[in-house]
């Protein structure tokens, strides 16, 4: 019985670990999509004005 007691323990410490390398994993995964998505949209609007001062224009806009 105390074999056993110590067994599960010990099973719940290295659960406690494991789920605390999960929670700090999910964590760092979070913060880096939140990061990455606001050098995406920066990016994009810088593509976007840049694209807009390159352009020619037609002469069939002014039509």
């Amino acid at each position: 019985m105390l074999e056993s007691a110590l067994a599960i323990q010990l099973a719940h410490r290295q659960w406690e670990r494991q789920a605390g390398t999960v929670t700090a994993w999910l964590a760092h995964i979070s913060e880096s999509l939140r990061s990455s998505d606001g050098t995406y949209t920066k990016t994009d609007v810088a593509v976007g004005q840049t694209s807009n001062q390159v352009r020619i224009r037609s002469a069939l806009e002014d039509y």
